[in-house]
């Protein structure tokens, strides 16, 4: 039988193996992305409205579903109210907006999943913004609690006559509740739905009780915590139309030459102008794979600095010497970013958000 300090010694070769055939490491970058939604720079009123219908049951199983039931109607009317709390004060953040006005009056054709609307919708939602004096809607599509029960015998303490604690039958309810909600924003001067976005999220809830009934009655906090996520997923909603923040992976080539070797330890300890150095020392390499390597690196150093053009030219060079793929992906991985930047500046000239 292997002893332990062998068994030890095997690891750390076999982990130090692992390491040394590794071909590349991974570089974070720090970005500011645009906006996921792109309003036009003409919307400044936006209304809101929740056209979303309560679901109906009309069979219930037992007592106890009957109760659930009963609760999830209420949690979905007051979640609703939760999600549209959520995403006016994300839009009120926003200063592109000269008012946010809660709309009452739905028209029926905005009512539930409806499909696209047709030229007969679009002038209803024309009309209804024209009467609030608004450029764009955002609305509650749907919104919807959907609660699965189950239910274990177990044990439990309780105090008796005397006051002391003694184990008594007991039943452990455990509900999942799953919270879907999703959103449109139409645009009735383009007469187009600008966006469409739907969040799924799930909270457990479990307590047990001496009857299923009394452990329903025990589970305290599933109401906050339904409320909590729906207003998220409002203000989620509303961070779709803001720049945000997002760290990207890049893999750079720490092998295959001795310069690749030494200027990853440098890399390692985060002096990128030395680990520079040492890559375009072998740009000029005998071997065409070590070339493209090298010049993939340097693309890589210059997208972390943000100096995209240059990236785009260093990676170009790596494919010329070498025609890989993974080059090419990256190749136009930038050139999205590129195109993006004009994009991004557009949105931050406005954005508050991200500013220090």
């Amino acid at each position: 039988m292997m002893s332990k300090s062998i068994l030890k010694y095997v690891l750390i070769v076999c982990c130090g193996l692992f390491t040394a055939c590794s071909t590349t490491h991974q570089l974070s970058i720090n970005t500011i992305e645009p906006a996921s939604v792109d309003l036009s720079n003409s919307i400044k009123r936006i209304g809101i409205i929740n056209s979303s219908i309560a679901s109906e049951r009309a069979e219930y199983k037992d007592r106890l579903d009957q109760i659930l039931s009963s609760e999830d109607k209420e949690l979905a009317r007051q979640g609703t109210d939760a999600a549209i709390n959520g995403l006016f004060q994300e839009l009120a953040k926003d200063n592109r907006f000269e008012n946010i006005t809660l709309l009452q009056n739905v028209p029926e054709v905005m009512k539930g999943i409806s499909p696209i609307p047709d030229q007969a919708s679009w002038v209803t939602i024309e009309s209804l913004c024209r009467e609030h004096d608004v450029d764009a809607i955002f609305s509650l599509a749907f919104y919807d609690t959907d609660t699965k029960i189950s239910l274990k015998k177990t044990k439990m303490e309780q105090r008796d006559l005397m006051r002391d604690y003694v184990e008594v039958k007991a039943h452990e309810i455990t509900l999942e509740t799953l919270i879907e909600n999703g959103w449109r924003i139409y645009d009735p001067q383009h007469k187009e739905v600008i966006d469409e976005f739907t969040f799924n999220d799930q909270i457990t809830s479990s307590a047990k009780g001496i009857s299923p009934i009394r452990a329903l009655r025990a589970i305290t906090d599933r109401r906050d915590s339904v409320l909590h996520k729906s207003m998220n997923t409002g203000s989620a909603y509303g961070s779709r139309l803001q720049p945000s923040k997002q760290v990207i992976y890049r893999d750079y080539y720490i092998n295959g030459s001795e310069n690749l070797v030494q200027a990853d330890i440098l890399a390692q300890q985060e002096d990128y102008e030395g680990a520079t150095k040492l890559w375009k020392q072998d740009i000029t390499h005998s071997s065409a794979k070590i070339k493209a390597r090298a010049c993939y690196n340097i693309a890589v150093y210059q997208e972390y600095k943000g100096e995209l053009d240059k990236a785009v030219e260093w990676a170009s060079k790596s494919y010329e010497h070498a025609k890989n793929k993974s080059t090419q992906h990256y190749i136009k991985a930038l050139e999205h970013r590129i195109a993006q930047q004009l994009l991004l500046a557009q949105q931050m000239a406005y954005s508050d958000i991200l500013r220090p």
